[in-house]
């Protein structure tokens, strides 16, 4: 296994644990969500101080430009979630690197099978149809809503999502 799919793999694993801890995000709709394909890239970048000659190697995280709002509130969500359990457990090495978000990941990025409307943003469907209609039936396609689901614990729909 490539370092880079292990670390998706153990982001996946990370973020199911705190949902499983999470009464809040027990409904499948959420389920969609924790796919490899739905989560950001973390490249590692070196950045060096001239003044003082040190470096410093961080993670520049990438997300997918289909990402709505609600949809990062929910990763933040599990990631604190995260970070709170992370502080019970014992350390080993020199702990983690810093993040840092980034630009979204480049290129026409459609969003996996199994996803909730509620995650995808308003703002990219209206990219894709005025310059790639055809990804917009692609993706009605894919979209899997839950009958009378509330996400209302991420905050209200914004400008930002996309409903069916």
């Amino acid at each position: 296994m490539s370092l880079t799919k292990y670390l998706f793999c153990k982001k996946l694993g990370n973020r199911s644990d705190a949902r499983n801890k999470m009464a809040a995000f027990e409904h499948v709709t959420f389920d969609g969500a924790l796919q490899i394909e739905c989560m950001s890239s973390e490249e590692s970048e070196v950045e060096e101080d001239t003044a003082t000659g040190t470096r410093t190697t961080f993670f520049r995280i990438r997300g997918f430009p289909w990402r709505s709002i609600r949809l990062q509130r929910f990763f933040d969500a599990l990631d604190e979630e995260d970070k709170a359990d992370n502080t019970q457990r014992p350390r080993r090495g020199v702990g983690r690197r810093e993040r840092v978000p980034g630009p979204a990941k480049d290129g026409i990025l459609v969003p996996p099978k199994g996803v909730a409307s509620w995650m995808i943003s308003k703002r990219w469907m209206q990219m894709m149809e005025g310059s790639h209609a055809e990804i917009v039936g692609m993706v009605k396609e894919i979209v899997m809503d839950s009958a009378g689901m509330e996400v209302g614990g991420l905050g209200e729909e914004s400008e930002q999502e996309w409903t069916v």
